[in-house]
């Protein structure tokens, strides 16, 4: 199918992208991906969820490296990209998809709240997104700021915070976070970046940071957008 599309768009100048896992079993047992490569101009890899509520621990929905405090080694983005890489992808094919949402959770105990801390279900909706177990940026970032929370930063920068208040226990990419993910997109000759998804951003400032503060990092690092000022972390 790719082939025949491919054969059908090159003539009509137009593109051919596909979005494909970030996970290592699926890109072994789904993809031919020599041959994706000839025929897809645009490869974007879904580089988030790398954790959720459905594995019964908190994680970070989407580290970029692996931390001190992860155990498997292959549950992060860079190493999902090297892995499309070294399968056959060209680097410049590959798009890092960035998250601009958290994965939130519900703690089985409020005194255990790290990272592979136990879990009992989904945190609750945020009051926009409504849905269990996630809430967009902007509703992270002010509930973050809003309440008794405690943010937790990973001092070498392989992963984004997590926060918790109580019971409640979520994760996400920051501002700084997005910025150091474009950062390794150029030095890693990546093709670009996508977001998921433009409306969970903070477009009508809730937190203060201006708006659309993540899709605002990535032009400023991607496309050398001139600013008055220097993004910042939001929470």
């Amino acid at each position: 199918l790719m082939k025949e599309l491919s054969f059908a768009f090159k003539p009509r100048q137009l593109s051919l992208s596909a979005m494909v896992s970030p996970s290592q079993n699926v890109i072994d047992q789904a993809y031919n991906v020599k041959s994706l490569a000839k025929y897809l101009d645009w490869v974007t890899v879904l580089s988030f969820d790398y954790s959720g509520y459905w594995d019964g621990a908190t994680g970070h929905v989407a580290p970029l490296y692996q931390s001190p405090e992860e155990q498997y080694p292959t549950v992060n983005t860079n190493s999902s990209i090297n892995y499309w890489i070294s399968s056959g992808m060209p680097a410049h094919k590959l798009i890092m998809g960035l998250a601009l949402y958290s994965q939130t959770f519900m703690l089985a105990d409020s005194n255990s709240h790290g990272l592979n801390a136990p879990t009992v279900g989904p945190g609750p909706p945020g009051p926009f997104t409504q849905s269990p177990g996630f809430m967009s940026y902007y509703e992270t970032c002010s509930t973050v700021k809003g309440h008794e929370w405690t943010v937790v930063r990973d001092s070498l920068g392989s992963r984004g915070p997590y926060a918790y208040s109580g019971k409640f226990w979520l994760s996400y990419d920051d501002t700084g976070d997005i910025r150091r993910k474009c950062k390794s997109i150029k030095q890693d000759g990546l093709g670009g970046a996508m977001v998921w998804s433009i409306d969970l951003d903070d477009y009508q400032n809730l937190c203060s940071c201006g708006p659309y503060p993540l899709l605002t990092a990535v032009n400023y690092e991607l496309r050398n957008t001139t600013l008055n000022y220097e993004p910042q972390d939001c929470t």
